[in-house]
Order: structure tokens, then sequence, then C-alpha cells
């Protein structure tokens, strides 16, 4: 009989023992289900239009904005609910004081607890110089800002070209009513070095550095940078001068030069008399330039030597 009662005392506790596991678990999971359903928003929660019905307002497209004035935008985003914005002054083609973009975009969609941004505008020109020349037209595009470029450029790709200058300095107030800032461009890559290059290589050098829109000139004679012909032209190249050194609006074409000044290796046949006359020596015209300066430095020296030796014989008969 006892046996039987500590069977049964032994298998009431094992049930009492599974039943309450059982209660936990159930309890643990709905509480998970109700922690995921709070975090989860409900399925239907999406951004609204004005007009919608049944619609759950989670988050809200941003009415535009840009070209209002910064006080007028304000008072529409808290009418909204959105709360103060965080603003933020650059540069713009628009008046001081108005809005020249936001973050989000118009129609974007403004969410709870999201800080709209509002960029005002300065007044003032962004900074320009020193970009290269697709970079300056970004920036003046994001800021609603004219770019006034020269015409004329010498055929010179906007990738090899920066702003050397531009007018009003970046900061100062636009006064043009357009709305412009004006630029001055110079080629973003120097002259290569030329020096001590043969003519033919320097020709061929210059096309591959931005300028091949211009026209090579060796005293007289004129060469395309690209395409042109200057294998027949002999001597080192000592300097070369770009022209012009930046694009403005008095740019021309004619303007598109680069001077080379060439020392020439030409020979000058002089026939030596008293010696049989199909006999010539070659002197470089380097050797014929030295002697005729050595030959006329020569002849103004002289007379004040010839002076200096009678001054000093008759100084010397009077100091007897």
């Amino acid at each position: 009989m006892v046996e039987r009662r500590v069977g049964r005392v032994g298998l009431r506790a094992l049930a009492a023992i599974a039943v309450w596991i059982g209660a936990s678990q159930a309890m643990v999971a709905a509480q998970s289900s109700s922690v995921l359903a709070a975090a989860a928003p409900p399925a239907q929660c999406r951004v609204c239009a004005d007009t919608e019905a049944g619609c759950t307002p989670c988050c809200r497209p941003l009415e535009p904005l840009v070209g209002r004035h910064v006080d007028d935008a304000v008072e529409r985003l808290k009418r909204a609910g959105f709360g103060d914005p965080l603003q933020i002054v650059r540069p713009s083609g628009l008046a001081r004081g108005f809005v020249a973009g936001t973050n989000p975009h118009a129609g974007g969609a403004v969410c709870p607890g999201q800080r709209v941004t509002l960029y005002v505008s300065s007044g003032t020109a962004p900074p320009l110089e020193g970009l290269p020349l697709h970079v300056a037209r970004a920036v003046a595009r994001d800021a609603g800002v004219a770019l006034d470029e020269p015409e004329q450029r010498c055929g010179t790709d906007e990738h090899d070209l920066a702003v050397e200058r531009q007018w009003p300095l970046a900061g100062e107030p636009l006064i043009d009513r357009r709305r412009a800032v004006e630029v001055v461009l110079r080629p973003r890559y120097p002259l290569p070095p030329l020096e001590g290059l043969g003519v033919s290589a320097a020709h061929r050098s210059l096309c591959g550095f931005g300028w091949r829109g211009h026209t090579v000139r060796i005293g007289t004679l004129e060469v395309a940078a690209c395409g042109g012909d200057a294998t027949g032209i002999s001597g080192d190249v000592t300097a070369a001068f770009a022209s012009p050194a930046v694009y403005m609006a008095t740019t021309t074409r004619d303007d598109c030069r680069i001077d080379l000044a060439v020392l020439r290796k030409e020979t000058i046949e002089i026939p030596v008399p008293g010696i049989v006359t199909e006999t010539s020596i070659a002197i470089s015209a380097e050797a014929a330039i030295g002697a005729t300066l050595a030959l006329l430095t020569l002849l103004w020296v002289w007379p004040h030597l010839d002076r200096d030796e009678t001054a000093r014989r008759g100084g010397t008969r009077r100091s007897r």
C-alpha cells in the first residue's frame, strides 16, 4: 500500500512540474510576441497623400520650400508638425535669407523624430578658384549660380582647365542681376619641360598635355601642336612660352600660341683665299657669332687702350 501511495505522489509531482514548465514557455512566447508587435510599425504605415483616406501617416512628404524666405519656411514646418529645422547658411544664387535647398528634398518622406534641414542662401558667390572647370560647373549649378566662361579657350577640354580667378570673389555679394560669377581659366597642367629637346621631340610632347589646340611658333614658322609636322626643323629648344597663360573674355583664336626659342645648328660655308677653291671650312653658327662678338669687343676696346697709353706718356713727360 505504501509503495502505491509513493508512486501516485511521484506521478502527481511530475505532472505539476510539466504543467508549470509549459505555462512558463507560453508566457515567454506571449511576452516576445507583444514586444515584436510593439516594435514593428503597422503594415499600412507609409507616406500618405493629403487626400488619401484610410492611410496611417507614419511619415509625411515635405512640401517645396526652396525659394521661400527662411522665416516663412520655418513657420510652415512648425504648422506641419515637423518642429524646428536645422538651418545651414551656404553660398547661393538666391538672395540672402531665402531657402536654397532642403534635406530631404521636396516630396521626400519626413518620419517621426526626423529633423528637416534648411540650406539658407548667404547671397554670396561660392568658392571656385583652383577647382577644375567641370567641378566648378557642378558647384555653381548646385548653388544656383550662372558661370560666365571665356568663349575661346584654345580647344582645351574642360577636364584640362581650372579656374584661375573669379569675380565676385568667394563670399562677396552677387550684385549681377543674373546672379552670375565670371571666371578666368587656365590650363591645369603647365607646359612640359622642353628645354634641351629637339624641336621635333618638343612638338610631340605638346600634343599630349592639354595644349593640342595651340599653334607652335618658331620664329616666323607656325606648326599646329597636334597634326603639324616639325620634323624638318633642326635645333634645340632653349625656352618655351605659352600665350595666353590664362583665358579671359578677350581671348581670341589668334592668341593660342606656344613660342619656342630654338638654338639652330646650321653650318655656314666660308671659302678661304689662298687655298684650292673647291675646299672650304664649315664653321658652325655658334662659332661665327662668337667670332663676331669678339671682333666687335676688340674694336670698341682698342681706342680706349690707345687713349690711355697716350695719356700715360704725356703724364711721364710732365713729371720729367
